[in-house]
């Protein structure tokens, strides 16, 4: 749910806020990587910080916190003491002058906006729409330049002080972060490289420029290795001779030496930094590193840094070049060496519903994230084929349940309880057509309601569960007149508060995405919607999931289309992005493995499953089904 709450509401909130500084026995054991200390952390109740991002620290070493889930940005003095908010719609980035100016990255309109003195002053560019996404932005302290990472374009804009837009620097794959020292700068993307079995994936690479955008060196890889980056999400270069980067995979700061050489890491066992989302440096050596998960800010101090007393007066020389270190591998608290991926996968809380797409085989398998079947059961007497599966809490009684379509006929839905069992089944529609389901809260009362479409005939109707009775809402509409309904779901897409069901129709390769707003909901029986858009996609849809991928608080649409494609869709109808894959993708949806932000986890036609990171990259794969008949998948909590 995503909340707009003004500024003027923050002062109250200052009686709920609480800050936490930890000694370093409690959470980080006393010997980390050389010249490193763990000073404590920030945290908040939830009512004033809920997801920390994007972090900025100002030469007074004032901390910038963006949440974008809550819309705004918060601020911490050197002392870790709240001091201000900042209200900004789907806040996504931002970044901070010498002289104290602000460069506040938005994907409400893809703008980045010039704020100064505690107000706005102008826009970098053209103002709204400049950016297809803005992902991390940083400022030149030398010289005032702003760098602006855009993930979807796969370039970083660079403008000067005044907001002019000087160069960009391309080449690049799904950039994700960037640092910028000594007139240098240093980008993190993910270049396209070939798995083991000969597929396109992405890894992780960092490319340094010089100060005119021309590549001195790249370096970095993806894997499982201790010295590998799994899925990093930022980076800060030091004036110590270090690159750092958050691992949201490993839950671990990486550090490398401007050579790209491993020099150890910073890592909790007992889930201190999970999900690390962002860090950021300030110019007397002091690291924050923002935790989703925990929603937590941590700060080390790096010890032999260069710093005066004056801390606007700091030597940002370049980095110099690399000395031989020994490599240190340090864990938090525990002492145990860092986790495999196996491990991380399995700390998720998802379980994965998975079914076959078509054929006599009508199973429901329960696995967990290691891929292993933890239940398994038929919903259906007399029935066999395809079957289409949602996962929510429909009864409101705090636990999920598993609703059931039947796909290839008979019409038929069901609501099952996590181990199997029936709690009841109906048929949708008064005819042999199949259907697909979706399940979402569409009234905010804590209960889910079914939404079903019957796929030859373009139909859509929603029901709620009450008392132990499925009722019918009164929402039945045409989806399409003479095309399929292939897939359904539901969202708050345009971030208003009222939730639209979508559907994807398609008709000789042509797909169609429409979108419908609920527009009264008072009475069973009496619920009406209205259409509210439509987006064609020039390819073979075959599935479509709502989530918010990037945690600004908006979901988007992901589409998924025969050809391998997935299509990444924001709230105004804009492709955001367009991941490449090799596969025949047949299903999609989103699964949390290891934290706050969700992954894409396709079905394919071989009943198999992959888990992909949100820029596309490879983190899991797990067997199913060993046959051609596809696989569908369906994620949610189910206590397994």
């Amino acid at each position: 749910m995503r909340f707009n709450k003004s500024k003027i509401l923050f002062p109250a909130l200052l009686f709920l806020f609480f800050i936490s500084l930890s000694s370093p026995l409690s959470c980080f054991s006393m010997t980390l990587i050389p010249d490193v200390d763990y000073l404590g952390k920030i945290t908040a109740e939830k009512s004033v910080l809920k997801w920390p991002g994007r972090l900025a620290v100002s030469p007074d070493r004032t901390l910038y916190v963006v949440d974008g889930y809550k819309n705004h940005i918060i601020r911490f003095n050197s002392e870790g003491n709240y001091s201000g908010d900042i209200y900004f719609p789907q806040v996504s980035a931002v970044g901070i002058a010498q002289d104290g100016t602000l460069y506040i990255g938005s994907h409400k309109d893809y703008s980045v906006t010039i704020y100064k003195n505690g107000k706005p002053e102008g826009y970098l560019g053209t103002g709204p729409g400049e950016f297809s996404s803005i992902n991390d932005i940083a400022v030149d302290s030398e010289n005032g330049n702003v760098y602006v990472v855009d993930n979807v374009a796969n370039t970083v804009k660079v403008f000067n002080a005044a907001g002019e837009n000087i160069k960009v620097i391309d080449g690049l794959n799904l950039p994700i972060a960037i640092s910028v020292l000594g007139g240098n700068i240093y980008i993190l993307d993910t270049p396209v490289k070939k798995d083991p079995l000969d597929k396109s994936t992405t890894s992780a690479r960092i490319s340094v420029f010089d100060g005119d955008g021309r590549l001195l060196k790249s370096f970095g890889n993806t894997g499982d290795g201790k010295d590998q980056m799994g899925r990093p999400t930022d980076i800060a270069v030091g004036a110590n001779g270090s690159i750092y980067i958050t691992d949201s995979l490993w839950n671990a700061i990486l550090v490398y030496d401007t050579a790209g050489v491993y020099t150890g890491k910073i890592m909790s066992e007992t889930g201190e930094i999970h999900t690390a989302v962002s860090l950021e440096l300030s110019r007397d050596g002091r690291l924050y590193v923002s935790s989703s998960e925990t929603r937590c800010i941590y700060m080390f101090a790096l010890n032999g840094y260069p710093v005066t007393s004056d801390p606007q007066k700091e030597n940002q020389s370049q980095p110099s070049d690399p000395v031989n270190r020994e490599v240190i591998e340090v864990t938090i608290s525990s002492g145990q060496k860092a986790r495999d991926v196996s491990e991380v996968l399995s700390a998720g809380t998802d379980n994965i519903v998975a079914t076959p797409d078509s054929g006599p085989d009508n199973k429901v398998r329960i696995l967990d994230l290691q891929g292993i079947t933890v239940k398994e059961f038929v919903p259906f007497d007399g029935y066999s084929g395809g079957l289409d599966t949602a996962v929510a809490d429909v009864d409101g009684d705090g636990n999920n349940e598993i609703v059931a379509g039947s796909m290839d006929g008979f019409a038929k839905a069901g609501l099952f309880k996590s181990d199997g069992s029936e709690i009841t089944s109906f048929l949708a529609f008064n005819n042999d057509s199949g259907i697909v389901v979706a399940a979402d809260d569409l009234d905010r009362d804590g209960k889910s309601e079914l939404i079903i479409g019957e796929r030859d005939s373009g139909t859509v109707r929603a029901f709620a569960f009450s008392n132990g009775q499925v009722l019918d809402t009164g929402i039945y509409f045409s989806a399409s007149e003479d095309k399929a309904v292939l897939s359904l779901a539901s969202g708050d897409m345009d971030g208003d508060g009222i939730k639209e069901i979508i559907t994807v129709t398609a008709q000789n390769g042509e797909s169609s995405m429409k979108r419908w707003k609920l527009i009264s909901a008072l009475n069973y029986c009496d619920w009406s919607i209205a259409y509210s858009g439509e987006l064609k996609v020039g390819a073979s849809v075959t599935s479509l999931t709502v989530s918010d991928l990037d945690n600004d608080g908006v979901p988007e649409a992901i589409l998924a289309s025969e050809e391998g494609n997935i299509f990444i869709i924001n709230g105004s109808g804009t492709i955001k992005n367009v991941i490449n894959t090799p596969y025949r993708i047949v299903d999609i949806s989103t699964v949390n493995t290891c934290g706050a932000k969700r992954n894409i986890i396709i079905g394919l036609d071989d009943g198999s499953a992959r888990i992909l990171s949100p820029e596309g990259v490879l983190t899991g794969a797990i067997e199913v089904f060993k046959s051609e008949a596809g696989l569908r998948v369906s994620p949610g909590v189910l206590g397994y």
